[in-house]
């Protein structure tokens, strides 16, 4: 993974702002360089972390490098050995993640398979599996529909990764802008109803997931239908 385009970004600021190094412990930081310099530190070091290179990289040879370039020093490296440690450390994070998605598929698969079998919940053409909590009253729900949802997502080991309660707010969207597994949900209910939701992967964000969630993941949606409304008719154009 190659550092993004910001971090970059910041990281000529403070080269350019700054030709050599002291240690934080004897830094002034009252100062308005100093406090600039660390505020631009604070989200570099930030980024490092996002992208997941701090456990992998030796911050004291990026301040080598950046003590080496302010100051006008060859690089201790080779260009070919920098883009050889790049390419290597790119082709280990692709490794596990591989590894990552098979396991989470194995065992989404043998969740689905297992759950299938339960009381109470009933499956779809699609693979889509889910159980009716309360039936609806209102209107149906259609892939055009806004609607207006209170909803909790988990995993399959329980944990939750998302709730619009925990939000304080219920989310309104469209049906057929979300995640097909939970969009096919929808339109098996009514406003005013409750369902469960048990999304098989490749129905949910399959190898594309946010790192929140990882690659090829089952989820389990509980979700209440408040309001449905008629998707709103595109505005009619003016001379």
């Amino acid at each position: 993974m190659t550092l993004s385009l910001r971090t970059l970004a910041l990281i000529a600021v403070v080269l350019l702002g700054s030709a050599s190094f002291t240690q934080a412990e004897d830094l002034d930081m009252t100062t308005d360089k100093a406090q600039l310099g660390y505020t631009y530190g604070v989200q570099i070091g930030q980024e490092l972390v996002n992208s997941g290179l701090a456990k992998d990289i030796e911050l004291a040879a990026v301040l080598a490098a950046i003590t080496d370039i302010t100051s006008g020093k060859e690089s201790k490296i080779s260009l070919e050995q920098q883009q050889a440690a790049q390419q290597k450390y790119q082709d280990k994070q692709i490794a596990a993640y591989e590894v990552m998605a098979s396991t989470n598929k194995a065992m989404s698969d043998a969740y689905m398979v297992e759950n299938a079998k339960k009381a109470g919940v009933k499956t779809t053409e699609s693979g889509l599996q889910y159980e009716i909590l309360r039936e609806g009253k209102g209107a149906a729900t259609t892939n055009n529909s806004m609607v207006k949802v209170h909803y909790t997502g988990k995993m399959i080991d329980g944990s939750t990764f998302d709730s619009s309660y925990d939000r304080g707010e219920p989310a309104t969207f469209s049906a057929g802008a979300v995640i097909p597994g939970f969009s096919e949900g929808l339109q098996l209910m009514k406003e005013g109803g409750k369902i469960r939701l048990h999304i098989p992967a490749d129905m949910a964000y399959g190898d594309r997931a946010p790192e929140s969630i990882g690659p090829n993941q089952a989820l389990i949606f509980e979700v209440e239908l408040i309001e449905v409304k008629d998707a709103p008719k595109p505005a009619v154009p003016t001379e």
